[in-house]
Parts: C-alpha cells; structure tokens; sequence
C-alpha cells in the first residue's frame, strides 16, 4: 500500500493541468502559511515533550507521572493526526510518516519486531542517533506504545520487571526519535527554498509542477485519500462484519487509549486545510455553497466522534461506539463525494485514481 500511495502522489504531480484560469498559489500558499506551518510547530512542541515525560515515568512511575506520560502521548499521538495526512514533500521524504507511526500493522509485525529487538544487545545501547538506521517498525510512536502500555491501555513503562531498564532506554530513544522527526519537519516546510517553493515556484524549470494546478492537485487530493485511509484502514477493520466480531484494538493507537483523540485530529485537520485554502471566491454561484458544506459535516464528523467514551478497548460494547463508527463511515463517504464530485469539478481539477485500490 506504501508503495502504491506514493505511486499516487508522484502520478498527482505530474497529471496535465486542466484548462482553468484559476491562479491557485495564493490558496496553496494560504495552505502552508495558515495550516502546515502552524501545525507542523505544535507537532514540533507536542513532541518536544515526549522525551522528558518518558524519563520521569521511567525514573519514577509514580501515578502522577504515568499519568503525565498518558496524556503526553496522547497530545503528540493528536498532533501528528492533524499533520499524518500531508502526504507529499517532507513527509515522504526519508520515510517520515512511517517512523512517526507503523499504520497500519494487521499483522502484527511491530510487536514481532520489538520482542526480538528487546531481547538483542543492540537494545542495551540504543539511543535514538542509531535508532533512525533501524527498522521504521521500531522507531515511532507506534512502537513506544506497544512497549509503554498493556493491552488493557494501562502505563507499565518503569515499573517493574526484568527488562524494565532496556525499556526505558528504548522508549527513550524512541521519544528522542520522535521529537528529531517533528523538528526536521517543522524545518523542512519553515524553509521558503524547500518544498515551499516546489508548490509555489512552478513552471518548466520545477521538475514537479509545471503549473499551479499540479501544486493545487498535490495539495488537495491528498484530503480525500486521508479520508480514505481513515475509513478503510482504521475504521471497517475495527467494525468489521458485525458488533459481535468488532476488534477495537485495531484502531490506531488505541492500546494507549488514543485511537478516537486521533480520529478526531486526522479529521478536524483535514477541516483546517481545507478551510485554509479559500476557495469559495473561486467558485461559480451555484457552487459556491460546497466548501461550507464540507466543513459543516467534518465539523459533525468530529463532534460524532467525541461521543463515544474512551478508551474504546475497554468501553467499546458499552459506549454506542459500533453504531457511532458506522454512521462514521456513512459521513466519511459523503464528504468525500462532495469533495471529489462537487469541488474538484467546481475547481477543474484532476482527481487520482484511488491509491489503495489492490491493497
């Protein structure tokens, strides 16, 4: 599935431009000024914090600081949803997005990853300097969670056991990995000669965009395959065929209790992006209504979202959560047929093909 998103976007990039009059840098620029680079910094911020609340829980895993740590956790794991979908430029590069988290893992390579590395003596002088050589499995939130909480989304990081010192020193490199991915980040769009430019300085001598339709594609179909993502990969396969044979745990970080904090974020940041764009004075009369329309239902997306009670491992047959995630996916695909058949066409912009189709 990596390989075939990315395929999609490098496809996005060079699709011909459309016949549109439309001069759509100054939205692509609303886009990384307003949303990318405001919320790549309190990435930045939230994962500044991962590596302190790892060595007090380690140090002292007092219920004052697992607790701490809980909610530190939960602060980066909901930064990085409204960021995880940018899927283009730094994101990509250096396989960010899978050293920050392994998603999706049904088969469980994480843990097979980590319980053989844990009893290897490299494990024993790990530091997050050699961790970025390791596998992706093993460097990101993703990893910190299955180490630091049980299966009950219950903190053990430093409490007690045989291997408790090689945990924490794991989950220290680990934390410290984290917070050197959201700087280079944070850099990587701040720098106006970086990917900025790639978006906004297009023409024949940009080997990406030859015009800002490219940029506006890249940047804009990147909010339905976010949508996509979150409905085919994290939502149907906790839902499944039926309530009785649900599986909550197989929403993203919901061992720590973060998997509806982060279904929240990925939407609410799919929302700010697209608000950022500004698109209404683009479109025609009749048209015009569609942006409002969009963020009105994610804006109810969310709000659907915050009425089950985590966390969900624990309250899942309890909460309404299976009839929540169902009426989830009725709202994820009505947005996105607005997005793709109402907006795009109202733009001219060219859609990709769906990037998950054959996975």
């Amino acid at each position: 599935m990596r390989l075939l998103l990315t395929a999609f976007l490098l496809g996005l990039a060079l699709s011909p431009a459309g016949a549109t009059q439309i001069d759509f840098t100054p939205h692509v620029d609303g886009l990384i000024s307003n949303y990318i680079r405001p919320s790549m910094k309190a990435f930045e911020q939230q994962a500044n914090r991962l590596p302190d609340a790892v060595s007090h829980v380690c140090n002292d895993p007092s219920k004052a600081n697992r607790a701490a740590f809980a909610e530190t956790l939960g602060a980066v794991a909901s930064a990085f949803g409204k960021v995880s979908f940018l899927r283009y430029g730094p994101m990509l590069d250096e396989d960010r997005l899978n050293r920050i988290a392994f998603l999706p893992d049904p088969r469980g390579i994480a843990q097979r990853q980590i319980n053989k590395f844990l009893a290897s003596d490299e494990a024993r002088s790990i530091t997050a300097a050699t961790l970025k050589d390791k596998s992706v499995a093993l460097q990101g939130l993703t990893a910190l969670e299955l180490i630091a909480f049980d299966q009950d989304t219950g903190v053990t990081l430093g409490q007690p056991s045989p291997d408790a010192d090689i945990r924490c020193l794991y989950s220290k490199a680990i934390a410290g990995n984290v917070a050197a991915i959201a700087a280079d980040l944070k850099t990587a769009w701040d720098d106006p000669t970086g990917y900025s430019s790639v978006l906004l300085e297009h023409g024949d001598a940009n080997p990406v965009h030859k015009s800002g339709q490219e940029a506006m594609e890249t940047v804009f179909n990147a909010l339905p395959v976010a949508l996509i993502i979150l409905k085919d990969q994290h939502i149907l396969p906790v839902i499944g065929k039926g309530k009785d044979a649900a599986k909550p745990s197989r929403l993203p970080f919901s061992r720590s209790g973060n998997g509806l904090t982060y279904i929240a974020a990925s939407l609410s940041g799919v929302q700010g992006a697209l608000k950022s764009l500004q698109v209404e004075g683009e479109l025609d009369d009749d048209y015009r209504w569609v942006p409002g329309s969009i963020d009105f239902e994610l804006r109810n997306a969310v709000a659907l979202v915050s009425k089950t009670t985590p966390p969900l491992r624990q309250t899942f047959q309890t909460s309404g959560a299976f009839e929540t995630l169902s009426a989830l996916v009725l709202a994820i695909d009505s947005i996105n047929t607005t997005l793709t058949k109402e907006l795009s066409a109202a733009l001219q912009l060219t859609a990709g093909f769906n990037a998950l189709d054959g996975d």
